[in-house]
């Protein structure tokens, strides 16, 4: 599939340039990529990249997003624009292809997206403290991947309002009376990402962040009828270790190969998060 025109001209720098040097202001609801995150997104783009796509074969690199809105500007070797528009189709069935290119001349024609209708939880104030009674409809786990490594549960009440929790490091302090895509825009630019699969691990060096070999991934159990959040933490070598990140008195197991490990998150009927889980 070709991608399909955005634009005319060829006015912006060459691509190795493009990635060094990108600082421009971008609209609302982007924002610049890291460099942990950059790799973990297009990771996960190319596994939806099938034959035939204009991406497919393509050595590509993420430079800004629009988690929000499904969208990500990318710049192609040998594309022969400066810039690319990725959007990821929300639909369960999409008519075409669900990722679509458009090819991108100048970032003057990248433009805010507007919000979907009927998203109150995007709109409405959070409370620290819901009311009695009132539970959590949802949950989303943040990890910030850079050592010390720092996890959030964001948990989603009805109405829209929500509460964010620490599991892993400090707290993350957020201001009273923000909304919720407020709040996730604050916690990206805190260097955190939404565990939506394996988060690779880095230390941060003189030079930015350094890839350990290591990675986390984090699963909901249901334990007692009580939710229990579990870190997986693997390391070269094939070594394993399961840490219960909520509750009083957390509890770490260690295992020598992935069945084991397997077998333990079986044992707490433990599902791998996704992105957003409903609390049902």
């Amino acid at each position: 599939m070709a991608a399909a025109g955005r634009g005319a001209g060829h006015g912006e720098d060459s691509g190795a340039t493009r990635g060094a040097n990108f600082m421009i202001d971008l609209p609302e609801g982007w924002r610049r990529t890291g460099r942990i995150e950059a790799w973990r997104l297009a990771r996960g783009i190319k596994r939806q990249i099938g034959p035939g796509h204009a991406l497919d074969g393509m050595a590509f690199k993420v430079l800004a997003s629009n988690v929000e809105a499904g969208e990500f500007l990318l710049t192609v070797d040998g594309a022969g624009t400066p810039y690319c528009l990725l959007r990821v189709s929300r639909d369960e069935e999409p008519e075409d292809d669900p990722l679509e290119l458009y090819a991108l001349a100048s970032l003057s024609d990248l433009s805010p997206s507007v919000a979907e209708e009927g998203v109150l939880e995007d709109s409405q104030i959070f409370h620290l403290n819901p009311p009695k009674g009132m539970e959590a409809t949802a949950l989303e786990l943040w990890v910030s991947p850079v050592a010390p490594v720092r996890c959030e549960k964001l948990l989603i009440f009805p109405g829209g309002t929500f509460k964010v929790v620490p599991l892993i490091g400090e707290e993350l302090v957020l201001a009273s009376g923000c909304s919720l895509q407020m709040a996730k825009g604050m916690m990206a630019a805190d260097g955190y990402v939404l565990a939506d699969g394996q988060v690779a691990l880095a230390m941060e060096g003189d030079d930015g962040p350094e890839e350990t070999g290591q990675s986390i991934s984090f699963w909901i159990g249901r334990e007692g009828g009580d939710y229990s959040i579990w870190s997986v933490l693997e390391t070269p070598g094939e070594e394993f270790s399961m840490q219960r990140v909520d509750g009083d008195a957390p509890s770490v197991l260690f295992f020598s190969n992935g069945h084991e490990l397997e077998k333990a998150l079986n044992n707490r009927n433990a599902v791998f998060v996704d992105g957003r889980m409903d609390l049902t």
